[in-house]
């Protein structure tokens, strides 16, 4: 989304920019004291409970077409909801730079290749409604600059960038069933956090965010065995839609050493999109026939996590 006011660029990218360039100009102040930049790694382990959600609608039949006309066809999608549920383990690793009041942050996170079963839910075609054994895997990217505005208070934006993809162990497509699926999210996002000593050395901090992304969605299209092996196979399911939502998290850190840090923190997060509409395509093995493409409208995603971090950071 942009917003244009008397010239002026007000897209999430140039806000980014403008925020990263007032942290540094405040940073270099002449009524900061200047103190050496510190730098630390990080490492964490963590448990995250998924919940995704597509949903959309194909209104009508799908249309069978011979030489000598429209023939009838009783083939209808109709509303179609797919779900995946699962807890998944994740690997991170993280590091800090900081200077004076200012911070910046980033942070990997991957989940190696998981076995999941994903719902499918069909309102006209109820023997499509069952479980689909899948694999899952998923990469987290995340990049934060931030500035200390008051004791404890600080302000942070950044960049993330989230990537999971759905290997389907069952020869269907995703629009009846579940084919390969990639699904992307990434943008920018805003946010605040406070963090205050609760003992002489353990801190806890809060944080909010909110997001506006940029969300991607694909399968991995048809090939001459699908079109020869199914009286009609759906073609590529594609869509791009803005995004946004808000997540919000919880941290408590204690030093062990002078330079050992231990932290576990819990973090909620949902990002949604809706009203999207794409047309598909679709092929049929019976000669002399050809299908019309079709709109899929109302196109919903509805992307949750929950996930609890316990690491270790080390500061130099």
């Amino acid at each position: 989304m942009i917003f244009n006011f008397v010239g002026r660029c007000y897209t999430p990218k140039c806000i980014l920019i403008r925020l990263i360039t007032i942290c540094l100009a405040i940073a270099a102040s002449p009524g900061n004291t200047q103190q050496g930049p510190g730098f630390s790694l990080a490492g964490n382990i963590g448990l995250r409970d998924i919940d995704f959600k597509l949903s959309n609608f194909t209104p009508g039949p799908i249309v069978l077409r011979s030489p000598a006309g429209e023939l009838p066809s009783s083939l209808e999608i109709g509303q179609l909801d797919i779900e995946l549920n699962d807890a998944i383990y994740t690997l991170g690793l993280g590091g800090s730079l900081f200077y004076e009041r200012l911070f910046v942050t980033g942070l990997f996170e991957i989940t190696p290749s998981n076995t999941t079963e994903v719902e499918v839910d069909s309102e006209s075609a109820p023997e499509l409604s069952e479980p689909r054994s899948s694999d899952l895997s998923r990469a987290d990217y995340t990049v934060t600059i931030g500035y200390e505005v008051w004791e404890g208070l600080s302000v942070f934006s950044g960049l993330k960038f989230t990537e999971f993809e759905i290997d389907a162990r069952e020869n269907t497509t995703v629009i009846l069933g579940s084919r390969d699926i990639s699904y992307e999210e990434q943008g920018m996002f805003l946010g605040v956090g406070y963090t205050w000593h609760v003992a002489q050395r353990l801190s806890m901090s809060f944080s909010a965010a909110y997001a506006f992304l940029d969300i991607e969605m694909s399968d991995a299209g048809v090939s001459v065995d699908d079109i020869a092996s199914n009286p009609i196979t759906i073609g590529s399911f594609e869509f791009e839609s803005p995004g946004r939502g808000l997540s919000v998290g919880w941290q408590s850190i204690i030093p062990i050493t002078e330079h050992w840090i231990f932290g576990s923190s819990i973090k909620y997060q949902r990002y949604t999109s809706s009203g999207q509409t794409t047309e598909l395509t679709a092929f049929t093995s019976s000669p002399g026939l050809t299908v019309d493409p079709f709109v899929v409208k109302d196109i919903d995603t509805d992307h949750t996590d929950v996930v609890l971090n316990f690491g270790i950071q080390y500061v130099f």
